[in-house]
């Protein structure tokens, strides 16, 4: 087969950049058995030939393309008479015949004269355009193409599951029943026990547990979680368990300090705390720490020591088994589901302050940390307060599953209508369903606020990194938007993680950040919160707290304090990484925050 360079002169003509022409001609017994054509056409419509070879120029095949025409090139320069003779190219014998026949001024170029031209332009065009080719085969099939985001993609469980490699539902054990065995809710609690139990903040977890996790239902969840931008990835967009969803059913402080534990809590540790805030003997404790190889409590164990305690009046021991307890099987629940690590029990060291604590933080912190966990492949197990997120489903998914829902009491958290129902889908049947999902199937913002106990805090949207004990996770509600009743944008990428300005971004946010960038009042500080107003018979009155709180007004020295730093704010020159503005700005915040009075 002759191709008419004519013909390839008009193909170029054209536009057909991407147009390749190359002739392979094949020698058998020293004669001519065939010659065949091969039209490469990128871009274009198939003859019905099988291109499948075919590829768009992409970074490594541009590379190599680059090589090989430097090869070529160096053979073209090489003097004939250099090369071997063994070396020297076959010459097809019809093709040389028809060349003889022809005119000298008529002979037609070589093919390297084509290759040539269509090199240079096509070394252009990948030059001007080369960073908007996409792999044609991409590194990770059905997405993502941009590893920007989901830096970790790699090591995802979603690479199994896409090509069919299917991981058993994780393990997931509820502690409801264990909760309610506790304490039988009809019996009273010595008041001073009841007292700290409500200044903590803990009282609505007392009776919040599902008594059953949909493991199958988890699992498929967990799949879609990515733990670089904290969410859900679903066919519509991202969704996550927010500030305002813990806030709206478990009806819990989410604002305050994030606890930092001793540096080392170990099994001593364990022992001399258990002995000085529990009152054990010292033989109980390292019996105890002993039996679970271990800094940690078993839940029977605090039961034990909450009933003794409470047959000896030792109230503040008590009182700490119990919350130790409550939290260990809620918020800071573990994957072992018997156990509770021992370093909890500093965050009731001190009963009368242990509502200074960010409780609501605490619960997403560890819930995130084993969702990160839950999306290795080797993972067969998943801790965390499970009764949240399988309400949080129920709350946003109407349609993905069989729940009982009773009326809601105002005076309850919302988490506490929700009555898990047991079902037969496995965790293909879940993950089929959540693909199939819509924007129209979900509901974005449910009615929390129709509950009288919590409304909504503008901590909610705070973005950063929320931590508890040395976890620090972050935190992005503006992946999520719609979740808070607003159309979604197109997120910023995430932030650096800097460990030093988390509890300092973390405390300024509600109270400070508006005044560094704004002047808001219009007389000085003291004179402008006086104080409240008191009444000889009545005591104090108050307006009750707003929609957002502001500044709490229950102590005048407190504010007298507070307009005096920030009277010293406002004349220290210092930048914003300045030490001492730092200190400054945090006992502000101490100053006005009602949480810590």
């Amino acid at each position: 087969m002759v191709w008419d360079h004519e013909l390839v002169l008009l193909l170029r003509r054209k536009g057909k950049l991407h147009f390749r022409l190359e002739i392979d001609y094949t020698m058998v017994n020293e004669g001519v058995e065939c010659c065949d054509a091969l039209v490469r056409i990128r871009g274009g419509k198939s003859d019905g030939g099988d291109y499948s070879r075919v590829r768009p120029p992409t970074q490594s095949n541009r590379r190599a393309a680059v090589e090989k025409r430097r090869r070529r090139n160096e053979e073209r320069q090489a003097p004939q008479d250099e090369q071997p003779q063994d070396e020297q190219p076959q010459q097809n014998l019809v093709f040389d015949a028809e060349q003889d026949e022809q005119p000298q001024d008529e002979q037609p170029q070589h093919d390297h004269v084509f290759y040539d031209e269509y090199d240079q332009q096509q070394q252009q065009f990948d030059d001007e355009h080369g960073q908007q080719h996409q792999p044609d085969e991409p590194m990770f099939p059905g997405g993502p193409y941009d590893l920007s985001v989901l830096t970790d993609y790699e090591h995802h469980i979603a690479i199994n599951v896409w090509n069919g490699q299917e991981r058993r539902a994780l393990k997931v054990v509820s502690n409801g029943k264990k909760q309610d065995k506790f304490i039988d809710i009809r019996y009273h609690l010595p008041a001073q026990i009841d007292h700290w139990i409500n200044i903590s903040g803990l009282r609505p977890l007392r009776r919040c547990s599902l008594h059953m996790i949909d493991g199958n239902m988890i699992s498929a969840f967990a799949e879609r979680w990515h733990a670089e931008t904290s969410s859900f990835h679903l066919p519509f967009g991202e969704m996550t368990i927010t500030l305002d969803d813990v806030r709206g059913l478990l009806s819990i402080p989410c604002t305050g300090e994030f606890f930092t534990p001793p540096a080392n809590v170990n099994e001593d540790l364990a022992i001399a705390a258990a002995v000085e805030l529990l009152g054990v003997t010292y033989d109980e404790a390292v019996t105890e720490t002993r039996t679970n190889r271990g800094a940690s409590y078993s839940f029977e164990w605090l039961k034990e020591v909450f009933y003794k305690k409470l047959h000896e009046r030792r109230y503040d021991c008590a009182a700490r088994a119990y919350l130790l307890h409550l939290v260990g099987c809620t918020i800071l629940a573990d994957k072992s589901f018997t156990l509770v690590s021992a370093k909890y029990l500093f965050l009731f060291q001190d009963l009368d302050s242990c509502g200074k604590w960010a409780w609501g933080p605490a619960a997403l912190v560890v819930l995130y940390d084993y969702l990160r966990d839950s999306t290795l492949p080797a993972t067969k197990q998943i801790g965390g307060y499970l009764s949240l997120f399988q309400t949080w489903i129920y709350e946003h998914f109407p349609d993905i599953c069989k729940r009982d829902m009773d009326e809601h009491i105002s005076s309850m958290p919302r988490m506490f209508r929700w009555t898990a129902k047991q079902t037969s889908g496995n965790v293909a049947y879940y993950r089929a369903k959540l693909d199939a999902l819509r924007d129209t199937d979900i509901i974005w913002a449910p009615d929390y606020d129709q509950n009288d106990v919590t409304r909504f805090q503008s901590v909610s949207l705070f973005t950063g990194y929320i931590r508890w004990c040395f976890t620090m996770v972050p935190y992005l509600p503006e992946r999520c938007i719609r979740q808070f009743g607003y159309t979604q944008h197109i997120p910023p990428t995430s932030l650096m993680l800097v460990a030093r300005d988390v509890d300092v971004e973390w405390s300024m946010y509600r109270n400070s950040w508006y005044y560094r960038i704004s002047h808001p009042r219009m007389i000085p500080y003291v004179a402008a919160y006086a104080g409240p107003s008191y009444d000889d018979d009545a005591g104090p009155s108050y307006a009750g707290p707003s929609h957002d709180a502001g500044p709490d007004t229950s102590c005048t020295r407190c504010h007298a304090v507070g307009g005096l730093i920030q009277q010293s704010l406002d004349l220290h020159m210092g930048g914003p990484e300045d030490e001492m503005r730092v200190l400054l700005e945090r006992a502000l915040y101490i100053s006005r925050a009602g949480d810590y009075q």
